[in-house]
C-alpha cells in the first residue's frame, strides 16, 4: 500500500513565512548599520588625510622659508593672502629648485585652499583643500610675544609662529608651524605671583 504524502498546512507555511520574513528583517538591519559605520569611519579617514596632506604640504614650504637664512621671508598682502619667499626645496621640477614665490590663499568661488608657487619660468598652482568656507592666519612676533593678524613685508625678521585656522563645511581645524628659531627662550611671568 503506498502512503499518502502529507503536504504541509496553512498554519505552518505562515509561520515559517513569519520567521524567514524576521531573520531577513534582522540580517538587513544588520548590514544597513555596518555600512553606515563603514561609511561614517571612511569619510572621517577620507577628511584626515586631507588634513595632514596640508600640514606635511605647508611644513615643507615653511622649512624651506626657514633654511633659506636671508632670503626666507614671510608676509600678509592687503588682500590676506599669505606670502612666502625661500630657496626651493627638492622638486622634480628644475625652476622651483631655485628662487620660489608661493602665495597661500582661498579661492572663494570654488572653496578651494590653494598655494600658488612661482619659480624661474614655471607656474604651478596646487589645490591643498576642497570644501573650505574660511582661512585665517595669525602670527607670532618674537620679540613682542604677541599674535597679529597681518605680518608686514618691510619687517626686518620672520614670525616665530604661524597659526593658520581653516574652516570647511564640516569643521574647523587649526595649524601651528615653526618658521624661524629664537634666539632667546620666551618668559611668561606670572603677574599675580611674588
Amino acid at each position: 500500500m503506498k502512503r499518502k504524502k502529507r503536504s504541509f498546512t496553512l498554519l505552518e507555511v505562515m509561520v515559517a513565512m513569519c520567521i524567514t520574513g524576521m531573520l531577513l528583517f534582522t540580517l538587513w538591519e544588520t548590514y544597513r548599520s555596518w555600512y553606515a559605520s563603514y561609511e561614517k569611519t571612511r569619510l572621517q579617514q577620507e577628511l584626515h588625510m586631507k588634513e595632514m596632506f596640508v600640514c606635511q604640504r605647508l611644513k615643507q614650504v615653511f622649512s624651506c622659508v626657514a633654511s633659506s637664512q636671508k632670503w626666507g621671508k614671510v608676509f600678509t598682502l592687503p588682500t590676506k593672502e599669505m606670502v612666502c619667499l625661500y630657496r626651493g626645496g627638492v622638486d622634480p621640477e628644475k625652476d622651483m629648485n631655485q628662487g620660489v614665490r608661493s602665495m597661500l590663499y582661498v579661492d572663494d568661488a570654488k572653496q578651494l585652499l590653494c598655494l600658488a608657487s612661482w619659480g624661474g619660468q614655471k607656474e604651478r598652482v596646487e589645490v591643498l583643500q576642497d570644501g573650505v568656507m574660511a582661512l585665517e592666519m595669525t602670527y607670532f612676533d618674537r620679540q613682542t610675544a604677541i599674535w597679529h593678524s597681518h605680518w608686514p613685508e618691510d619687517r626686518e625678521y620672520m614670525p616665530l609662529w604661524i597659526r593658520l585656522r581653516v574652516k570647511t563645511k564640516k569643521r574647523e581645524r587649526s595649524y601651528t608651524f615653526t618658521v624661524s628659531h629664537m634666539e632667546e627662550p620666551i618668559l611668561y611671568v606670572d603677574k599675580g605671583r611674588k
